[in-house]
């Protein structure tokens, strides 16, 4: 990888956005970055009751109209829809998330106290159906390895969020060193988060 693709701001700023966990409804880690920055660059700035961070700035003509640039901070994921007495949890998908996206991977769950890790799964390839079988959310499983008693006191019930584990989400940089192509896990909207965090930095 060349060094000056390495260094270069928008990728590192992607970097740090991607690595932290912000499924719908729980998008404060997002939030406290972007106004930190906020802060550092001298902006003043304001969170509204749904916790979107905005930043108003005067125009050069008062005969032009109103402008907003906006992007979202959550991330597509997994809503929790119930939790089952071996601890394993049934989800559905929060967004336009296909089952086919996620693969089995470590997810992090959002609970009310803590997060949790656990294991995405979706059940024996060994079976009599054959690895042909259309999979859907109602096949999926979270497998987490705690007692029901060990969710509720993590503060994890149905309406509780997952996304995957932050390892392994890029951004990854490949083909020509030079000019290289980018892949992360959602570029859906980080990517546009930092476009409108460095329209402000300049």
């Amino acid at each position: 990888m060349s060094e000056g693709i390495a260094d270069h701001k928008e990728l590192n700023l992607f970097r740090e956005l991607l690595a932290v966990p912000a499924p719908s409804g729980r998008e404060e880690g997002i939030a406290e970055i972007i106004r930190g920055k906020l802060d550092t660059w001298g902006y003043t700035h304001e969170t509204d009751g749904a916790g979107n961070v905005l930043v108003r700035l005067e125009g050069v003509a008062k005969d032009t109209p109103v402008w907003c640039l906006a992007a979202h901070m959550d991330e597509v994921g997994m809503v929790v829809t119930r939790i089952e007495s071996d601890g394993s949890l049934r989800v559905q998908r929060s967004g336009g998330l296909p089952v086919w996206k996620m693969g089995e991977r470590p997810v992090e769950i959002a609970g009310d106290n803590e997060a949790l890790i656990g294991v995405l799964s979706m059940g024996s390839a060994h079976s009599k159906s054959g690895t042909d079988k259309v999979i859907t959310w109602e096949d999926v499983r979270i497998l987490t390895g705690l007692s029901e008693e060990a969710l509720r006191s993590a503060g994890v019930r149905p309406g509780s969020r997952a996304v995957p584990a932050r390892e392994g989400l890029g951004p990854v940089l490949f083909g020509d060193t030079d000019d290289p192509l980018v892949a992360a896990w959602t570029f859906d909207d980080r990517m546009g988060v930092v476009v409108l965090l460095l329209l402000l930095e300049t």
